[in-house]
């Protein structure tokens, strides 16, 4: 595995703002394409100057585009600790059906909303429309400055003046685990299986994979020392590299 250093003046900007006004912000999977974007963006911004996003798709991701014209298809995948990334979930998507119904019972409130949410809490679908009840209350008490009392459910929440309504997720601070390479080895059979059908659906043989890591979650890794800076693996793949989002390091494995 060998880091890729680029010194490059093309911007994040230039890269990500078109692919990103070409999406239909109605689509539920807004939000996910949205952090894609950001993530190829980077990625390309750290490899060279000379590719640009052509395509936003599935299966693969993107379809990517050199200034000679020729066209490669690129796999997006994040590689997260799979327990840790369903409590995200679910507290996330709690907070979010408790934004929309307290949209609709105070349309004109704008405010940024931080919800310190207690991630040992179990929850249950069964017990959601309470959880949420029960959260909406405690929001509406914090912002008519009602003394807060932490809870089971949730340690914190704060308000604040904004341009509009925004509830944000806080699950509190964390240790990153540390990546290893049957982590990332295995990530990359789950995408050799589907190779073929991303040739099949581009009608490009050229396909590569870009692996994310070290995004600012509990359920994500970090790539430090642990890691072995010499590994290799064969694949199908054209290129496989390894991005570490947050201190924007590439790596070509």
């Amino acid at each position: 595995m060998r880091q890729i250093l680029n010194d490059n003046q093309i911007s994040l900007g230039q890269l990500i703002n078109v692919p990103l006004q070409k999406l239909d912000k109605s689509n539920k999977d807004y939000d996910k394409k949205v952090l894609e974007i950001c993530h190829t963006g980077k990625f390309l911004m750290l490899l060279t100057s000379d590719f640009h996003i052509s395509e936003v798709r599935e299966r693969p991701d993107f379809i990517i585009e050199s200034d000679d014209g020729s066209k490669i298809g690129l796999e997006h995948e994040i590689l997260v600790d799979p327990i840790h990334k369903k409590i995200e979930g679910s507290f996330s998507d709690l907070v979010k059906t408790t934004e929309r119904l307290f949209r609709e019972r105070h349309p004109e409130t704008k405010l940024l909303v931080n919800i310190s949410v207690n991630t040992t809490k179990k929850l249950s679908k069964r017990e959601n429309p309470i959880l949420v009840e029960r959260l909406l209350s405690m929001i509406e008490d914090a912002i008519s400055n009602t003394q807060f009392e932490e809870n089971d459910l949730v340690y914190n929440i704060s308000c604040h003046k904004h341009s509009k309504l925004i509830f944000n997720t806080n699950t509190g601070a964390w240790w990153q685990r540390s990546l290893h390479t049957d982590i990332v080895a295995k990530s990359i059979r789950k995408k050799e299986q589907k190779r073929l059908s991303y040739i099949k659906n581009t009608g490009l043989n050229e396909q590569w994979l870009l692996i994310v890591v070290g995004s600012l979650s509990h359920s994500s890794y970090e790539l430090d020392s642990e890691f072995d800076r010499n590994f290799k693996m064969e694949t199908g793949f054209s290129r496989v590299f390894l991005m570490e989002d947050f201190n924007a390091r590439l790596f070509e494995i």
